[in-house]
């Protein structure tokens, strides 16, 4: 079995991430996936959260809103709604990233999707007291 495997970290601004890696943990919606070399085939959403990336370089963070990943035992692609690398989000970003929650938990319809949003707003919040973010 090889030891890395491709992947590709794609927001609609640009392409992050294109390279061998030996894992990716991915902020999957039901919880963190490592992808590695030889994984099974899925396609997984992904919610807001941290995306960590290990190679023999080393290790790279980057901040996702959601999105979605196609994972496989040789390539996992993540097409991510928005995303940056973790050294670039700052305090100002995560509020208004929390305040657009905030407006589509307010705006939603109907009950699932506002469910859906209050989870994304439970899940920013989390985020920024963890990273302590001002």
């Amino acid at each position: 079995m090889a030891d890395t495997f491709h992947f590709e970290l794609i927001s609609p601004e640009q392409t992050l991430v294109s390279a061998d890696l030996s894992e990716a943990v991915l902020p999957g919606q039901e919880g963190d996936l490592a992808a590695m070399p030889g994984r099974a085939l899925m396609i997984m959403k992904l919610r807001p959260g941290i995306l960590t990336t290990r190679a023999k370089a080393g290790e790279q963070q980057y901040f996702l809103r959601g999105g979605f990943a196609d994972v496989g035992p040789e390539q996992t692609v993540v097409l991510a709604e928005y995303a940056i690398p973790l050294a670039q989000l700052t305090g100002d970003i995560l509020t208004d990233e929390i305040a657009q929650a905030q407006q589509a938990f307010d705006e939603a319809p109907e009950d699932g999707r506002r469910i859906s949003a209050w989870d994304r707003l439970e899940r920013l919040q989390a985020l920024k007291e963890r990273l302590a973010l001002k």
